[in-house]
C-alpha cells in the first residue's frame, strides 16, 4: 500500500473510494439477505476505518492529515465549537 501511496496520492484516494462504494454496496446486499439490515455494512465500515488508521499511524501520516492533538490556545479552539454543533 505504501508504494502505491507514494506513486500517486490521488489514485490511492480514488482506490479507497471505489473500495468503499463497492464494499458498502455488497455489504448492504449481504446484510439484507441475512435479515439483519446494516450489520455487515457496519462491520465492513469499522474494519475499513481500522485498516486506514493503522496504515496512517504506521507511516506517520496522522499529523499530516490533521488527526492529532490540538496544539493551539483554548481561545483558538472555540472556533471549532460551531463545527461540533453542525456534526
Amino acid at each position: 500500500m505504501r508504494k502505491f501511496y507514494e506513486k500517486s496520492e490521488i489514485w490511492f484516494a480514488v482506490m479507497w473510494i471505489i473500495i468503499h462504494v463497492v464494499g458498502v454496496s455488497v455489504a448492504d446486499g449481504i446484510s439484507e439477505s441475512i435479515g439483519m439490515p446494516s450489520l455487515i455494512t457496519l462491520i465492513f465500515s469499522v474494519a475499513m476505518a481500522a485498516v486506514l488508521i493503522v496504515f496512517m499511524k504506521k507511516n506517520d501520516f496522522m499529523e499530516q492529515y490533521g488527526l492529532c492533538k490540538f496544539s493551539g490556545s483554548y481561545k483558538a479552539f472555540l472556533f471549532f465549537v460551531p463545527l461540533a454543533a453542525i456534526c
